[in-house]
Order: C-alpha cells, then sequence, then structure tokens
C-alpha cells in the first residue's frame, strides 16, 4: 500500500468514530536510517493537542495505528470540562468512559 493510500484509509477509518482528528504524512529524522516518512494523527488531549505518530514502513498497520486511537476515542470526543473532571479525580484517559 503506497503512502497515500495509507493516509486515506486511515483518515476514512478515524473519521467514523472521532470528532475532530488531522491526520497526516510528516517526514522525521530516524535513529536507524535519516529522514523517513511517518503517520501523524492529531487529536484533542486534555489541555493540550495528543498525537499518535508511527513511522511508515514494512511493519506499519492501518489497524493497528487506528485502534490506538480508537481505544480513546471517548476520551477524544469529551468536552474539555468532562476531561478536567476526569483526570482531576486520578483518572487516565485510556480509562475514560463516556455516560
Amino acid at each position: 500500500m503506497k503512502n497515500q493510500e495509507i493516509l486515506k484509509a486511515v483518515q476514512e477509518r478515524l473519521s467514523k468514530s472521532i470528532d475532530s482528528i488531522n491526520v497526516t504524512i510528516e517526514i522525521y529524522d530516524t535513529d536507524r536510517h535519516g529522514a523517513a516518512p511517518h503517520i501523524q494523527a492529531v487529536y484533542a488531549g486534555w489541555n493540550k493537542m495528543d498525537r499518535r505518530i508511527e513511522e511508515l514502513d514494512k511493519f506499519f498497520s492501518v489497524d493497528m495505528f487506528c485502534m490506538g486511537i480508537e481505544q480513546r476515542k471517548d476520551w477524544v470526543n469529551a468536552t474539555a470540562e468532562e476531561k478536567d473532571i476526569f483526570v482531576n479525580q486520578g483518572g487516565h484517559p485510556s480509562s475514560y468512559k463516556a455516560v
């Protein structure tokens, strides 16, 4: 699968469950082999934007990348007020469930 096809597949899948997310392909330096393309998803975190970044190498999986974000869909889609209350009670974003 080519990088643009991967980008489209990720964008289409995540747009079904995440209200506001921006997915792009960026070039980042790596320790192993210099500059390489990475897929980056930026979404609302707690008091900042969170991001998930993975190198687009032979090990990349659209399913695994998307599942890492989809598991937090309730958190990503929550309001800033809901996130503040949850975090101030000692909660972690990965365990947040909308009620």
